[in-house]
Formats: structure tokens, C-alpha cells, sequence
């Protein structure tokens, strides 16, 4: 019985973590300037764009 858990383990936490990442690997980021950085955060302006 342990080892059942065991590989279904195995095998559905690598599929979870590939389906977050693999949709989501070639999304493009904007590029920025940071404009302060304290400590935790940072302020970025952010050239206009358009969501569409």
C-alpha cells in the first residue's frame, strides 16, 4: 500500500509542477527601470503598452 502512494506520489507531483510551468514558459516580460528599490520591494516605471 506505501508503495502505491509512494509512485503515485512520485508521479503526480512532477505532472502539477510541469503543468504550472510548462503553459507559462514563453510569456513575454516588459521590459522596466527600477526606479527605487528598498528593502523587500522596488518601484519599476514600465514603458506604455497595450493588453489586448
Amino acid at each position: 500500500m506505501m508503495a502505491i502512494i509512494a509512485v503515485a506520489f512520485g508521479v503526480v507531483l512532477p505532472l502539477g509542477i510541469l503543468s504550472g510551468y510548462l503553459p507559462t514558459r514563453n510569456i513575454d516580460t516588459s521590459a522596466y527601470n527600477v526606479v527605487a528599490a528598498k528593502q523587500g520591494y522596488e518601484i519599476r516605471r514600465y514603458e506604455p503598452f497595450i493588453v489586448a
